[in-house]
């Protein structure tokens, strides 16, 4: 996996620092450093392709996830990789606002119903809700 450190500027002006990870071939998750608003980890997904970019904030057992832009399946996969990451890390509450108002494009949705699937066959259960664009 390839990885990288920068600092970058948060949207209020304190430098924070950031490890880049490449996840896939155009595919990365920036980590940022120290986390924003209490939260235990602040990742950004992004891809190559303009995709939709997924900025997530992970708390203690629940997990806020953003999203802006267009769906392509690039961004399908930087969902996936970050609903995995949370749950491995113990979320067992997905707050999603995919940046969508009305349906879930295909593509997140199949994620999110995949998800829901795998959690079920384990005997887990989880908290998805999903959130209008317009509520955060």
């Amino acid at each position: 996996m390839l990885a990288a450190t920068g600092t970058a500027r948060h949207d209020a002006g304190a430098p924070s620092d950031f490890r880049l990870h490449m996840l896939d071939e155009g595919r990365y998750r920036a980590d940022l450093r120290p986390p924003r608003e209490n939260a235990l980890s602040e990742d950004i997904y992004a891809d190559d392709d303009g995709g939709a970019v997924l900025h997530a904030r992970q708390y203690e057992d629940h997990l806020v996830a953003v999203a802006h832009g267009e769906w392509n399946e690039s961004a399908c996969f930087n969902l996936a990789d970050c609903l995995v990451r949370a749950l491995d890390a113990g979320c067992r509450t997905f707050i999603l606002d995919l940046g969508c108002p009305g349906a879930l494009p295909p593509g997140a949705r199949a994620v999110v119903e995949s998800l829901s699937r795998c959690l079920a066959r384990e005997g887990l259960s989880a908290d998805i809700r999903l959130c209008p664009s317009d509520a955060t």
